[in-house]
Order: structure tokens, then sequence, then C-alpha cells
């Protein structure tokens, strides 16, 4: 899996839309995009906002393919 299909999946699951992603976590629209799009790794502090609006278990992102 990749970061982009984690954070969709549970975009998804929540049914959120980006722009509430963007204005909840604060993230720029570049950022966001980038990360979803599968064109940028997100910082840390990036992926830690992203976890806690969306009930992401950080664990889940140990399985990122691209880290293996």
């Amino acid at each position: 899996m990749t970061i982009s299909e984690i954070v969709r999946k549970h975009i998804n699951e929540k049914g959120y839309s980006v722009s509430k992603i963007r204005q909840e976590t604060n993230l720029g629209s570049g950022t966001l995009d980038s990360l979803l799009n599968a064109n940028a790794n997100p910082t840390i502090k990036s992926m830690v906002k992203l976890a806690i609006l969306l009930d992401i278990d950080m664990n889940e992102f140990k399985e990122i393919d691209e880290w293996k």
C-alpha cells in the first residue's frame, strides 16, 4: 500500500471532502494534492495531522510498500 492509498481509504470511510481535510488539518492545497496523487512524501507532522483527523492507526504507515 502507498501513503496515498491509506489516506484515501480513510477519507472515503469518513466521507470527508478534500476541502474539509485541508480546512481541518491546515495543510496547503499543493501538499495535500501531491500526497493524494502519490507525487510526494508528506512530513511526519502532516502524517500525524491526517492520522488524528481520519483516525488512522499510525501502525498502518508501517505497511507502506515503498518504505519496506
